[in-house]
């Protein structure tokens, strides 16, 4: 579930392309390229000015000399910016090594960027353009969340935007600043959980009690992260993405960043533990209200034993999604023993992170079971709105 987190985002900074229309003014790229040869070879210069553009014919394909890759001439019209309406030639792939997938064809919608070469203005491909997919996709994730859930499934998607807007506008800022990682997305990660499982499911006392479990469990989170951590004698150091960071934001620490990661990993499935097994304890009261708490405890826990069945794979499984591409280069790659590539501090951070989840997830359904039978088992009366009566 890793990766839907910062698109919603995204939307808000980029408006739909408008309509395309053809422009007289097109820039031979080969011949201010041709120039480069010369002894007066103008200077390049890569901008950080992007446009959207459609690519309104191939003009040539073939192999590039210089990377030895797939090549392509293309004509292209910039669609949003100060270019708006141009029409511009450019390569792509010659200068560097573009694979069989990435090659384009007519109304292909890209992102570009603004180079100079001297006083010539042309463009390099930086990506295909996929906001409108992606927001296609989301418009379906939206119909089809309001149509089973309704209010419900709308006040989780709120949610859903409240606790992206956690991450990007106070965990994010914090951690650049150089706040204590583990602080911070701990605070942030109590935000998240006592706004959104309360906008999702009401204020009412199962919701309370769910958070109550949540809690707890997040605290276990946190020892265990510290634990395993400790004893593995983790740094932060495993990926590249880590070690860039370390480069850039000196100031950030990287191993309280691996303990952060951990505890915000955690709750997306988090809530769904807890409220599903209030849910169920709630529901085996109101169906018989003869049962005390010891009763309530053994029935759910059994339903609690399935979830937890369920589980154990959850975490696991979605890291190794996520890593797929890199588990297989190292594998292709491995010159060493296996016991040493598991070694590596690489896998043994992914190891880590998703024992200390899946632990965590474990723990909440015997911590949350207990909680919601020892209320519920007190109860006289549990209201079928799921607005529960206290005992009279």
């Amino acid at each position: 579930m890793k990766k839907l987190i910062l698109f919603l985002f995204v939307f808000s900074f980029f408006l739909f392309p408008h309509s395309f229309a053809h422009a007289q003014d097109t820039v031979d790229l080969d011949a201010v390229l041709a120039n480069l040869e010369s002894s007066e070879a103008p200077s390049i210069t890569q901008t950080q000015e992007y446009f959207k553009a459609r690519v309104l014919r191939v003009d040539e394909s073939g192999v590039s000399p210089v990377s030895n890759g797939p090549y392509q001439r293309l004509t292209i019209l910039i669609t949003s910016g100060s270019y708006q309406d141009q029409s511009f030639g450019i390569e792509y792939g010659k200068s560097f090594e573009i694979s069989t997938n990435q090659l384009l064809s007519e109304g292909d919608r890209i992102v570009v960027n603004k180079v100079m070469i001297g006083d010539e203005v042309s463009f390099a491909v930086v990506d295909h353009y996929r906001l409108n997919a992606l927001l296609t996709f989301f418009g379906i994730f939206f119909i089809l969340t309001i149509a089973f859930a309704g209010k419900k499934g709308f006040r989780a998607i709120i949610g859903l935007c409240i606790s992206l807007a956690v991450i990007i506008g106070y965990i994010v800022p914090s951690l650049i600043h150089g706040n204590t990682p583990v602080l911070t997305c701990l605070i942030g990660a109590l935000g998240i959980l006592v706004v959104t499982l309360f906008l999702a499911h009401g204020l009412n006392m199962r919701t309370v009690l769910s958070l109550g479990g949540s809690l707890i469990t997040l605290g276990i989170t946190v020892v265990l992260a510290y634990y395993f951590v400790d004893i593995a004698h983790l740094f932060g150091l495993g990926s590249e993405d880590a070690f860039f960071l370390q480069s850039d934001a000196q100031n950030i620490n990287i191993k309280g960043l691996l303990l952060g990661g951990m505890i915000i990993g955690v709750l997306g499935v988090l809530d769904d533990i807890t409220t599903a097994q209030v849910a169920v304890v709630a529901e085996l009261k109101r169906a018989n209200m003869q049962f005390d708490y010891k009763e309530l405890y053994k029935r759910a826990i059994v339903v609690g034993k399935e979830h937890i069945a369920s589980l154990v794979n959850t975490l696991a499984l979605a890291y190794a999604g996520v890593s797929l591409p890199l588990l297989l280069l190292m594998y292709i790659n491995m010159t060493t023993n296996l016991w040493v590539f598991l070694n590596g501090e690489l896998i043994a951070e992914e190891i880590a992170r998703t024992l200390v989840g899946s632990l965590a997830l474990l723990l909440a359904v015997p911590i949350t079971t207990l909680i919601a039978s020892y209320y519920f088992g007190k109860q006289l009366h549990v209201a079928e709105s799921g607005h529960e009566g206290h005992g009279h």
